[in-house]
């Protein structure tokens, strides 16, 4: 188990139109959750022409505020983008959204992120999203 509390240069990459992209990774490397990945935190453009990525350790997550709880926030964690957008398009047809068949259709055609965009359309005082949400590391 290894403990990076420094940011950890990673190897430069030039992108097509010769900007200088420096990687740099933020947080610890261990053996723990598999869902802990590596993802964007911050990308910094700079007037020489290079980019700065960073990234953190976050996982992703799918929110949903909805019918239940009295309002409640509700936020479940997954190992990544793809599986969160499934699951949270799962839901949302579970709430309803199964009585419209072009929403089904979307479903079978795998289009999680739009079945997600209709529910927050059709219902506008609920939640349902997924994103990254990243560690919050002590110094």
């Amino acid at each position: 188990m290894t403990d990076r509390r420094d940011p950890e240069p990673q190897p430069s990459l030039r992108v097509d139109d010769d900007r200088l992209i420096i990687r740099r990774r933020r947080g610890s490397r261990t053996k723990s959750a598999a869902s802990i990945r590596y993802e964007i935190s911050s990308e910094a453009y700079h007037p020489d022409g290079t980019v700065e990525i960073e990234t953190s350790p976050a996982v992703w997550t799918l929110a949903h505020k909805g019918y239940s709880g009295g309002g409640r926030l509700d936020v479940w964690v997954y190992p990544d983008r793809d599986i969160a957008l499934r699951e949270g398009a799962q839901l949302a047809l579970e709430c309803g959204l199964d009585e419209d068949p072009a929403n089904v259709l979307l479903f079978k055609r795998k289009k999680s992120a739009e079945i997600l965009e209709r529910y927050e359309q059709e219902r506008p005082d609920h939640i349902l999203r997924v994103q990254a949400s990243f560690f919050v590391l002590g110094e």
